[in-house]
């Protein structure tokens, strides 16, 4: 392997991808029949990556994605979903240069492209030209209408991935997210995949019967990487490398990783960057080390934000050790509710059925190392 096999925090869709492929089936499974799909995971379990590799599969349908924490309003969003569209076939930067006022080049564009220009012509560009008389809401709603117009003019179905989808809803209100409800419902040609980072908010944009997408697509909650999926790749890495590691070592990085793919791809590689012979428990507890180390810049900013909110980190120290949260004495019950409400739904904690556990454990370790 080379150095650059390992590209840690970033969305991997080769061979580097492990640990998914019941998820994988079920995607297909749904998307293949049109149907949409959310997917909601904390932050560093691999959503992207699970999606991306799916994506990476499908060769017969239009792709369109957004990273929605990359926009600061609904205008720059409508913009990159327009221009997503015409990724597709390679006409972004001839449609601006159209939309600055050269019109006649759209037949010119048909001719190239091959592309049934009746839809978008009549429907489609007409309107697009005139979009900087729409207010950002109009804006908005017409670039989604837009998506499945232009599916219909390619002749090809298309896939919308929506990354981090709950942040539309902190530039919508509840009367613009109904109304983007209605414009997708209809549509036959696209498939949706809503993900979110953020559970508890987005269980309540799919799952609370008062909001908008009520009920609209199937949820799939990613929980952690299988282990047995991850003993198999990592022996594959191992046997590459050449290099002996029980597979009691293995599970030992597992579990010290909570099965979070972020932190195992980390652990795998600080592991062949060492390149031992054999691993040992010595070499085991120096990845695990190194693992924190290199973390700890961003746990203590997690550290900081978590003071600057009344008994949070108190808490939050509470549930990393094991603890019921409600042994707090220093507050009141009905605080530490509020509390552990805010903690689930910027998804800092996880609630299971026998109470809560933080959804980064690595950085349930770091915090119980320094502060007990």
């Amino acid at each position: 392997m080379s150095s650059g096999y390992f590209e840690i925090g970033k969305p991997v869709s080769d061979e580097r991808f492990f640990g998914r492929e019941k998820e994988l089936d079920q995607l297909a499974f749904f998307l293949n029949n049109n149907q949409s799909i959310v997917i909601i995971a904390p932050r560093k379990y691999g959503k992207t990556s699970l999606v991306k590799k799916y994506l990476s599969r499908v060769t017969d349908k239009l792709i369109i994605e957004i990273d929605l924490m990359r926009y600061l309003g609904k205008k720059e969003i409508a913009d990159a979903i327009i221009d997503k569209c015409y990724e597709n076939i390679g006409t972004k930067k001839a449609i601006h240069q159209m939309k600055s006022g050269m019109l006649s080049f759209s037949k010119k564009l048909a001719s190239m492209v091959k592309i049934n220009m009746g839809v978008l012509e009549l429907e489609g560009l007409e309107r697009f030209f005139h979009t900087d008389t729409m207010n950002d809401d109009e804006y908005l709603l017409y670039a989604f209408e837009f998506v499945e117009k232009f599916s219909l003019s390619t002749g090809k179905k298309a896939i919308f991935f929506m990354d981090e989808f709950a942040e539309l809803s902190k530039f919508s209100d509840t009367a613009i997210m109904g109304q983007l409800r209605s414009i997708i419902q209809h549509q036959q040609h696209t498939a949706y995949i809503f993900a979110g980072s953020q559970p508890t908010l987005m269980n309540t944009l799919f799952l609370d019967k008062n909001e908008p997408f009520f009920k609209f697509a199937t949820v799939l909650t990613l929980g952690a990487i299988d282990e047995k999926s991850f003993l198999e790749y990592a022996r594959m890495l191992f046997e590459k490398e050449k290099m002996i590691c029980d597979d009691e070592f293995i599970v030992d990085i597992y579990t010290f990783c909570g099965g979070v793919a972020y932190y195992l791809s980390l652990s795998m590689m600080f592991l062949w960057m060492m390149k031992p012979s054999k691993c040992t428990p010595q070499i085991i507890n120096e990845v695990q080390s190194k693992v924190l180390e290199v973390s700890a810049f961003g746990f203590e900013n997690e550290i900081i934000a978590l003071k600057r909110r009344k008994y949070f980190l108190e808490i939050v120290l509470i549930i990393a050790n094991g603890t019921n949260p409600y042994t707090l004495k220093t507050t009141q019950r009905q605080n530490i509710n509020t509390i552990l409400k805010s903690l689930e739904l910027d998804g800092t904690i996880l609630k299971k059925s026998d109470g809560f556990v933080l959804s980064d454990t690595v950085f349930g370790k770091y915090l119980c190392s320094v502060m007990g």
